[in-house]
C-alpha cells in the first residue's frame, strides 16, 4: 500500500508570497505601534487640556482677589453730631465714594414750619447742598431722618450744618 503523501504547501501558494504567519505578525506589529501612538498622542492632547485649564482657573483667582481688593477698598463711614444750646441736634453719617459722599442725616429739634437745607461745606468754604426740607411738628420733638449726597472728597469735609433757607445755622458739626 502506498502512504499518500501530503502536501504541506498550502493551495493556491507562490513561492513569492509570505506565510501567512509572518503576515498575522507583520499586522500585529503595525496594529500595536498605532494603537501605542495613538495613546500616547491622547495622553499629550489631555495633559495640554488640564494645563490649559489649571492655567485659566489660576488667572480667574488671581483676577478675583485683585478684583475683590480694589472693590473692598475701605470706605469707613464718619459720624459727626452737633447740638445747639437751642436744642437742635444733627448726627450725619458720612460714607465715602469715589470723589463724593453719602450723607445719612438724623435731625431733631427745629422749629415746625421751618424751612431747611443740609449742607455740606469744604475745607476752603464751598458750600453743596445736600437736602432740603419743611420740619414738621413731629421733627421739633424726635428726629426727622434725612438723605443726601456732596460732590465733596471725603478729605476736603469740612462740616455738616442744617442751615435755614434765609441763611441762619441752626446746627453745625465739624468733619
Amino acid at each position: 500500500m502506498t502512504a499518500a503523501v501530503r502536501n504541506p504547501t498550502p493551495i493556491g501558494w507562490r513561492a513569492d508570497m509570505p506565510d501567512q504567519r509572518d503576515v498575522d505578525l507583520l499586522l500585529d506589529r503595525t496594529l500595536s505601534t498605532v494603537r501605542g501612538e495613538r495613546a500616547r498622542s491622547d495622553r499629550r492632547r489631555g495633559s495640554v487640556v488640564v494645563t490649559g485649564a489649571v492655567v485659566l482657573c489660576a488667572s480667574a483667582l488671581v483676577s478675583g482677589v485683585a478684583l475683590g481688593r480694589t472693590a473692598a477698598a475701605p470706605h469707613v463711614p464718619l459720624v459727626l453730631e452737633g447740638t445747639t444750646t437751642g436744642g437742635v441736634h444733627v448726627t450725619a453719617v458720612v460714607t465715602p465714594a469715589e470723589g463724593w459722599v453719602r450723607l445719612a442725616a438724623t435731625v431733631d429739634g427745629v422749629p415746625d414750619g421751618e424751612r431747611c437745607r443740609l449742607v455740606v461745606t469744604t475745607r476752603t468754604g464751598q458750600r453743596h447742598v445736600a437736602g432740603n426740607w419743611v420740619a414738621s411738628p413731629e421733627g421739633a420733638r424726635g428726629d426727622t431722618a434725612l438723605a443726601g449726597a456732596a460732590l465733596v472728597d471725603v478729605a476736603d469735609l469740612g462740616a455738616v450744618s442744617v442751615v435755614t433757607v434765609d441763611g441762619r445755622v441752626l446746627v453745625s458739626t465739624t468733619g
